[in-house]
């Protein structure tokens, strides 16, 4: 099941994809962020496929369209490697949670445990950069690609 939404980060509305499996019990997450240029929720061709096999395995997944492409607002142009970062922070956190996990109405919730990230060229380089709601730079990601 795939809907279309949108999540608000800096006055940027950013548009997206989320698939769920079809399943009743909560299931994990990810969010794949494209790469340079222009960006949509499908990065060209490359995610759809991507997409469908982690959701028949069972994993959610949100895509979103980078700013000013597709049904997001802004300019990718004008966008610093912060503000991609931010976004990609922001689309983590839109990600549904488990009931009793999360409420966003802002009631207090246990920290779920910081989300293993893989990574391809050039959007890479976001997932290096400190987690900007987590501020643990000592904390690295695995890289996939050791010539990354």
């Amino acid at each position: 099941m795939s809907e279309n939404v949108t999540f608000t980060i800096a006055g940027v509305v950013l548009a997206g994809s989320l698939t769920l499996p079809d399943r009743g019990a909560p299931v994990p997450g990810v969010v794949m962020v494209g790469g340079a240029g222009p960006s949509d929720r499908d990065n060209g061709t490359h995610f759809p496929a991507i997409r469908r096999h982690l959701v028949d395995a069972g994993i959610a997944v949100l895509s979103y369209d980078k700013r000013g492409v597709g049904g997001s607002s802004g300019d990718w142009l004008d966008a610093t490697m912060d503000d991609l970062a931010s976004d990609a922070a922001a689309a983590l956190d839109f990600l549904p949670r488990p009931p009793g996990d999360a409420d966003r109405r802002g009631v207090p919730r246990r920290r779920p445990p910081r989300p293993d990230r893989r990574r391809h060229p050039p959007g890479a380089r976001l997932p290096r950069r400190p987690d900007p709601v987590d501020h643990r730079p000592d904390r690295r990601p695995r890289r996939l690609n050791p010539s990354v």
